[in-house]
């Protein structure tokens, strides 16, 4: 399974070498194949939340609120 969100793109795929976690999720920059996060899940729907959390915490960590002074 893939999550595009620009700038970043999530990657679900099934785990064999470890039998407490079923999936992996891989976040990397679209223009970059360096790995950004990488987590281990229990499923696919849990790998599947985690990412659409990673990729929201990254974007805000982009582009910060500004305070209101």
């Amino acid at each position: 399974m893939k999550i595009v969100r620009h700038p970043y793109q999530a990657n679900i795929v099934p785990q064999a070498v470890r039998e407490d976690a079923l999936c992996q999720c891989v976040i990397r920059r679209d223009d970059t194949a360096e790995v950004v996060v990488r987590h281990d899940a229990k499923s696919k729907e849990d790998a599947h939340a985690l990412a659409l959390l990673e990729i929201s915490r990254l974007k805000r960590s982009q582009h910060p609120l500004r305070n209101a002074s």
